[in-house]
Parts: C-alpha cells; sequence; structure tokens
C-alpha cells in the first residue's frame, strides 16, 4: 500500500471564539515608539540616527527614560555599529554617560556577516547566552542584508531579505531595530514613502520609524501595527549627545501666534471674531483673519455663523502662548502701543 502525502489542513477558529478570547496587550520596548517585532528606523546619512540609536541602547540596558518613556523592563541589548569603530563608540558611550559606570548588559559589535552567511545563526547564538535578550539593533541593516535570489522581484528581494529578523524577534520575542536610509528627496506626501527600497522592506515591519530633519527642526515619526501613529518633535544637545523629546510636533511647530489664537478661542465662552481675537491677543487684524482661515483649513478651529470661530478641542496648555506672545507684541509696539505686530508664518 503506497503511504500518499497528507493533504495541508488549516487551523481555524470563529469570529465568536476570537471574540471572547483573553489576549495580551502589545508589548514595548521602548513605550509608544518601539515594540516587539521589527522596527525599521529610517533617515537620511548624518541626521543622527546612530546617535539615537545609541541611546536607546543605553536606555534599555540600564532602564532609564528615553524620548519622554521609562523602559519598564530593561534588559540585554546588543548593538551592532556596523559603520562605526571601537574608538568612535568609547566617544559617544563615554559622552553620554557622563562619568557614570558603563552598563555590562549593553553587548556591541563593529563587525557580521550577512544573515544568509553566519550572522543570523550568530546573533541567535548571542540571544541564547544572555538571560534577558531584549534589543537587537542593526546599523545600518545594509550591512547583514541578504544577498537577493536570482531571478527575484524588486518586491519579493527586499521583502523577503527582511524576515529572518522579523521571524526571529517574534521567536525570542524581543525587539530588533534594523536602520536604513532614507531617499535624499523628501516624500511629497507621506514621509513613510521616503524609505530607500520598495514598499517590501517596510511591508515585512511591524512598524516604522524616521528620523527627519527640515526647517521646523528635526521630527521623529512612527507607524505599526501595533503601536499608535506618532510625530514628535526632537532636539539634539550635543554637549550630552544625547536626543531629547520636545512634544508632539503639531503643537511644537505651530507659531506663536496661531498657538495665541486657538488659546483665546479655547479659553472664550461663545466663538469670536477675528477683530475680538485680534483685541485679546494684540495681534493684527488682518494677520487674525489671515490665520483663522489656515486653522479652518487645518481643523484646528472650527467657523461658525456670521463670521465667528470656535476652539475645536486644542488642548488648554497653549494658554501659555498668550502670555509669551503679548510680551513680543511689547516689545514691537512700544510704551505708546505704536507700530504692528507681524506674524511669523
Amino acid at each position: 500500500m503506497t503511504n500518499l502525502p497528507r493533504r495541508p489542513t488549516l487551523t481555524t477558529f470563529t469570529a465568536a471564539e476570537l471574540a471572547i478570547r483573553q489576549m495580551p496587550p502589545a508589548r514595548f520596548v521602548v513605550p509608544r515608539f518601539i515594540t516587539e517585532g521589527l522596527t525599521l528606523l529610517g533617515g537620511r546619512p548624518k541626521v543622527g540616527k546612530s546617535w539615537l540609536l545609541m541611546n536607546i541602547a543605553l536606555a534599555v540596558a540600564t532602564g532609564r527614560n528615553i524620548l519622554g518613556e521609562k523602559v519598564a523592563a530593561p534588559g540585554d541589548v546588543l548593538l551592532l555599529a556596523l559603520e562605526d569603530n571601537e574608538r568612535r563608540l568609547q566617544a559617544r558611550l563615554n559622552l553620554m554617560l557622563a562619568g557614570e559606570i558603563a552598563p555590562s548588559r549593553l553587548h556591541l559589535a563593529t563587525v557580521c556577516p550577512a544573515l544568509d552567511q553566519g550572522g543570523l545563526a550568530a546573533i541567535r547564538d548571542w540571544c541564547r547566552r544572555l538571560d534577558n535578550p531584549r534589543l537587537i539593533i542593526v546599523d545600518v541593516f545594509a550591512r547583514v542584508r541578504p544577498r537577493a535570489q536570482s531571478g527575484a522581484r524588486l518586491y519579493e528581494a527586499d521583502y523577503d531579505s527582511a524576515l529572518p529578523l522579523k521571524s526571529l524577534a517574534d521567536e525570542l520575542e524581543l525587539g530588533i531595530i534594523a536602520c536604513t536610509h532614507t531617499r535624499k528627496e523628501p516624500a511629497a506626501v507621506d514621509p513613510f514613502d521616503s524609505i530607500s527600497a520598495t514598499t517590501g522592506l517596510a511591508g515585512a515591519a511591524d512598524s516604522i520609524l524616521i528620523l527627519d530633519r527640515n526647517s521646523t527642526g528635526p521630527t521623529l515619526y512612527g507607524r505599526g501595527r501595533d503601536m499608535e501613529e506618532v510625530e514628535v518633535a526632537l532636539v539634539f544637545e550635543r554637549n550630552t549627545g544625547t536626543w531629547k523629546l520636545i512634544g508632539d510636533a503639531a503643537d511644537v511647530n505651530r507659531s506663536d501666534e496661531r498657538n495665541a489664537i486657538i488659546a483665546i478661542l479655547t479659553a472664550a465662552d461663545q466663538p469670536l471674531s477675528p477683530k475680538q481675537i485680534a483685541e485679546r491677543s494684540g495681534l493684527g487684524h488682518a494677520s487674525v483673519k489671515h490665520l483663522v482661515r489656515r486653522l479652518v483649513t487645518t481643523g484646528e478651529i472650527t467657523k461658525s455663523a456670521r463670521g465667528t470661530y470656535s476652539s475645536a478641542g486644542a488642548p488648554v496648555h497653549l494658554v501659555h502662548s498668550i502670555h509669551s506672545l503679548s510680551q513680543r507684541v511689547t516689545m514691537v509696539n512700544g510704551v505708546n502701543g505704536t507700530g504692528t505686530a507681524t506674524s511669523s508664518i
């Protein structure tokens, strides 16, 4: 009797079963920014990605705060700094530590084979030797990227190249960050479209972070399967080698004048006209008329009947902008109120 091969079967579950199943919440390596699984970090050359990655590595290895968040579960970190040397790494590390003892949980290497030539096995072996592997950082992914199969399409090649790291992160329930470059030209609509590859590379990742720098300053964008979309403004402190969070980019990048208008409307108990807003803020009437149109377009305020405007639910903490703006207006107008305040938009 010939032994016929078994037919493949699917393991299924019903919607009713899924609806009542107790599911654990998504686990973060760094709350809000880095989940377990594969994270792709993109950015243009020399934008500060390697500094940010070492900041994250130190935070996870020590349980420090990073980007305004406290690492809840510190553990062992492997930083593959494949574009650096030991001298440069030592200088950065000492700057960030500022005399503190270096953590033994942070492991570094400057050389690693490609994933398909022993690199993946070496990373897996490191994980097995440690009690609590928590995060692996590959800086940069191009140095360990597997060779594409002959004849493979570009999307498939990009997708398949990231799968070994994605599978390892899922298997061992830890976080892996793969650093890559973005295109020189900024993305026309979505910053995540700037990654230097087809969408296959981004498609294989669980989440994506983009470190960018534009006219308003450095910004970190984040999006993922198990995380809320984030867009935060950062500042790099050169004297400590540390990236610091300023706040949500939408709030930080608004001008003082726009903040003041939103704050006045938030505090008002009824809709206000541009003339009333100008009187309360000290701004010129023409500037207010221009700015309220912009704010309606972006959905930050709403236009009411008879040409008046109301808050669209902006945070009350923006009220501080009135005070700072009034000081600037006084400096421009002088004691006797001469001159005109101008918009910084």
